[in-house]
């Protein structure tokens, strides 16, 4: 997610061509860490936090949205209804 310009568009294409109750998991780098919400970083067009990618997994249309921190990365899943 974070090397994409839009991550809501790239989800929302995801979520287009699952098939009904598929599965979507998405796994990230976590925002903290010393890293600033929203900031740039060489190579990566942002940062996300918990509640940015459960907020981008169900405005995608997936639904049963869960998002859990493993280090310092964010793993997110959802199914297509």
């Amino acid at each position: 997610w974070h090397h994409m310009e839009q991550p809501e568009r790239a989800a929302a294409e995801l979520v287009r061509v699952l098939r009904p109750g598929g599965r979507l998991v998405a796994i990230d780098l976590e925002i903290g860490r010393g890293r600033d919400p929203g900031k740039k970083l060489s190579g990566h067009d942002r940062t996300f936090g918990p509640a940015e990618m459960r907020r981008t997994l169900e405005g995608a249309g997936l639904a049963d949205v869960e998002v859990e921190p493993l280090g310092a990365w964010l793993i997110g899943s959802g199914v297509k209804a």
